[in-house]
């Protein structure tokens, strides 16, 4: 079973996430319980989660597989089981943890495999095929960056830069996008150029113009 720590943090010192505790590679809940010991030996934990933008808490049994960090969070990968599936949860949105007496065999689940197609914590949407451009104005840093292992750029003669991405969902990738406005163009999917145009109509029409 792995344990997953983002690069950038390698040597993680004490932080506190909400009401969780990292210390090193270790998490715990309330100064109690250790996640880690749970994900090492298979042991089913009883977890009190209020997503985002749910009004309620929930409280489900979850078989932990992994821990992983993106963009400043921390996340728990496990079978969830009300959905009889694999899901992922924010670290500081979970309100309490509690071992069970119950033990779990996993399944086969490779994380590098299922965070690959991600382009930031979605691990389980569907694979989409992205088409950007980029202006001449970003095209250096286009040029010299990757953010996702499925990248692939290619200069074009009209000093535009394609960027081309495989990624899980479009949320995240839509969110990144709107930090390169107006430099980028969506060329593909029309799903994701149309919610971007839409969104920035709306923008528009709060500012006045």
């Amino acid at each position: 079973m792995s344990l997953l720590i983002d690069e950038r943090n390698e040597t993680c010192q004490r932080v506190k996430l909400g009401e969780v505790i990292m210390t090193q590679y270790t998490f715990y809940i309330n100064g109690e319980y250790t996640i880690h010991q749970a994900i090492i030996s298979y042991q089913r934990i009883r977890v009190t989660y209020k997503a985002f933008r749910a009004k309620e808490a929930t409280k489900s049994k979850i078989d932990p597989y992994y821990l992983f960090f993106r963009d400043g969070i921390w996340y728990l990968r496990g079978y969830y089981h009300p959905d009889k599936a694999l899901r992922t949860f924010a670290f500081d949105r979970i309100l309490s943890l509690d071992p069970l007496n119950e033990y779990f065999v996993p399944q086969r689940v490779s994380p590098e495999d299922e965070l690959a197609g991600a382009f930031g914590a979605f691990v389980d949407e569907k694979p989409v095929d992205v088409i950007l451009r980029f202006g001449e104005y970003s095209k250096p840093l286009v040029l010299r960056k990757k953010w996702h292992r499925s990248q692939q750029v290619q200069e074009q003669k009209d000093w535009w830069t394609e960027v081309r991405f495989r990624v899980n969902g479009l949320q995240e990738i839509q969110n990144w996008i709107y930090g390169w406005i107006p430099h980028v163009e969506v060329v593909a999917p029309k799903e994701l150029r149309d919610t971007l145009c839409r969104n920035l109509a709306e923008a528009m029409t709060l500012h006045g113009k």
